[in-house]
């Protein structure tokens, strides 16, 4: 009995009416519409790789935007500008 169905899970069925309508037209209809979708997910797939990267590439930029204006604001500050001017003129005498 367990033998049976085994052979009955593993072994696909396939009632009458479905090979009746399996004839060269609508197989080949079949076969381009599986081909057209495949495409499509295909494309899809090229598309949200394209939206990732680009999502990747705007975080970048944002990222570096910020970092500058942080470096920017450090240079402008007048505590900055004077620490840096006491450097160089002690690196120029020293030397």
């Amino acid at each position: 009995m367990a033998g049976i169905l085994t052979k009955r899970i593993w072994q696909p069925y396939c009632p009458p009416c479905v090979l009746l309508h399996r004839t060269p037209s609508v197989s080949s209809q079949l076969f381009e519409r599986h081909r057209a979708l495949k495409q499509s997910i295909e494309a899809r797939q090229v598309a949200l790789e394209d939206a990732r990267k680009l999502r990747s590439y705007q975080r970048d930029a944002r990222n570096l935007c910020s970092w500058i204006d942080e470096r920017r604001k450090t240079a402008r500050d007048e505590c900055y500008q004077v620490q840096r001017l006491v450097t160089l003129t002690l690196v120029f005498v020293t030397s």
